[in-house]
């Protein structure tokens, strides 16, 4: 039979993530993940136009 601890935790007492991972990290890691996706799109599509128009996408 397994030991028991001193003191037992309640079931909703249990961590499910780490808890480093606050509700504010989460928050701003989609920020970021959204604003690079976003960006990356938009690179490329600045890069596709001057593509098309025979134009240089850095002026």
């Amino acid at each position: 039979m397994a030991t028991l601890t001193r003191m037992r935790r309640r079931r909703s007492r249990y961590n499910a993530l780490p808890r480093w991972v606050t509700r504010k990290r989460v928050i701003l890691t989609l920020i970021a993940v959204v604003v690079v996706g976003v960006g990356q799109y938009g690179v490329r599509f600045a890069f596709a136009l001057a593509h098309a128009f025979h134009t240089n996408p850095v002026s």
